[in-house]
């Protein structure tokens, strides 16, 4: 229910027309904020640290005050973000299968 209601400033924000890599780093936040903040114990550690609400705003004021003009830490942010995604889904996937391989290749004596 918290993300629903974040979703307010990025509403906000679109109204406002800022570029919608902004848009996207602002739904980033919310999204990730949610998703870590399901976990037990380490999701409120996050929520303390993290606190999308108070971070789209910011960036809610920075495009009121410089529109478009710092949409280059946008795309860095999500850039670093799918890699950051990219990498937990692929390093589980290939130390399974490097333990596949050697478990089938060691009982091959």
């Amino acid at each position: 229910m918290a993300a629903v209601a974040s979703c307010i400033i990025v509403f906000a924000s679109w109204r406002r027309g800022a570029a919608p890599v902004t848009l996207a780093r602002m739904v980033a936040n919310i999204l990730l904020e949610t998703a870590v903040g399901g976990v037990p114990v380490v999701g409120d550690v996050f929520h303390i640290f993290w606190k999308a609400n108070r971070r789209n705003y910011r960036i809610l004021v920075r495009e009121k005050e410089y529109p478009r003009s710092k949409t280059w830490r946008d795309w860095v942010f999500l850039v670093g973000l799918m890699v950051g995604i990219v990498a937990a889904i692929a390093i589980p996937i290939v130390i399974l299968i490097w333990a596949l391989r050697s478990i089938v290749g060691g009982a091959r004596f």
